[in-house]
């Protein structure tokens, strides 16, 4: 080989340090570039996440609409059945979900409370991907819970309500993404007690039908200009 073909091979190849060079470049890009993906990722699925709470709180309008205004309570024990049934299994049991596979049907051995049913369909938070269910207390049949001031007054006390006396619908939440374990009748929650899943804040439905996503500081106890309103007074 000569001299000038020695000269052009070692132009065309990389050294050691260019080699080094180039890798730490890609590093530092895919280091910038992840972070934005995995956002936009976690963007997606909370619109996902709007979408369920959309499609399940009109379908709560529609059961509104079907029994004079008033809305389910947390627990109802239905026609036909031996036991009561959390709301989100009441649905589908009552025929506003037709698909029994929304809910993930009927386990054995699991009654009709939610307990052993695993979340699904509209039921099923895609950001959340615990399915656990080996606890009759968690989850109950869906990712979501609704606000217990729909048919509470106070904390022991249980009311029925009709939606069209409730103030405020535009500020006030219905459903919500929710914490796995809620104990006993576990699909209601509280203000303390919202799933805070979606970048660092939680999906929420309105007495007026619209959905938000609400950072933290809007949720928690104590968030400045009580936004959303979590506990009202109904008319009589």
């Amino acid at each position: 080989m000569s001299t000038s073909q020695r000269i052009h091979y070692r132009s065309l190849s990389f050294t050691l340090i260019e080699l080094l060079v180039v890798i730490a470049i890609i590093a530092i890009l895919a280091s910038m570039l992840l972070p934005a993906l995995n956002k936009a990722r976690e963007m997606a699925k909370k619109s996902n996440c709007l979408n369920n709470l959309k499609q399940t709180q009109l379908v709560v309008f529609q059961y509104c609409d079907d029994y004079d205004g008033y809305i389910f309570q947390n627990s109802l024990l239905i026609s036909g059945e031996s036991s009561s049934s959390v709301w989100s299994t009441a649905l589908v049991l009552l025929g506003y979900l037709n698909n029994t596979k929304t809910f993930g049907g009927r386990p054995n051995n699991s009654g009709n409370d939610g307990a052993g049913y695993l979340p699904a369909g509209v039921a099923r938070c895609p950001s959340e991907a615990d399915l656990d269910v080996s606890d009759a207390n968690y989850w109950r049949a869906s990712h979501y819970a609704m606000n217990s001031a729909l048919y509470k007054n106070t904390a022991s006390d249980m009311v029925w309500k009709k939606l069209f006396h409730m103030p405020h619908p535009t500020r006030f939440s219905m459903l919500t993404d929710k914490v796995k374990d809620r104990g006993k009748g576990g699909n209601y929650y509280t203000q303390a007690t919202v799933n805070m899943r979606h970048l660092n804040g939680a999906c929420l439905s309105f007495g007026d039908g619209h959905v938000e996503w609400l950072k933290w500081n809007l949720i928690a106890p104590g968030s400045f200009r009580d936004y959303p309103i979590w506990y009202l007074v109904y008319d009589k």
